[in-house]
């Protein structure tokens, strides 16, 4: 069973000593509108941790086009390990239900529900 923590509250510091980030991994969806991309983007997220055990530590926005809705981000990481890692509840899917972002001129806000 594969399980991608959807609870972590770690800074950049904490990070860095957490994980190894040896690896690298590249992003990319697409959708009709932002909450679509949103959706696509963390479908996308979620199917590689389960299919790869990739974990991304750190995630960059390399190219975000607005028009077309499409996202590529650059993702550093490491293979999931159940010795190093905690194990958290599994997310099965992600969801639209109550999904929500906010753009605000200082940072953006997203909401968004996953299926347990």
């Amino acid at each position: 069973m594969r399980h991608f923590n959807y609870h972590h509250n770690h800074d950049s510091a904490i990070v860095d000593t957490l994980y190894n980030l040896k690896r690298d991994r590249r992003y990319r969806a697409e959708g009709h509108d932002l909450p679509s991309l949103l959706f696509a983007f963390l479908d996308e997220l979620l199917f590689v941790f389960s299919t790869e055990l990739f974990l991304a530590a750190r995630v960059k926005i390399t190219a975000l086009d607005r028009n077309n809705f499409v996202i590529e981000v650059e993702g550093e990481g490491e293979t999931f390990d159940r010795e190093r890692h905690e194990v958290g509840t599994e997310i099965k899917a992600i969801t639209y239900s109550a999904m929500s972002i906010v753009e605000r001129p200082e940072d953006t806000e997203v909401f968004v529900i996953v299926d347990i």
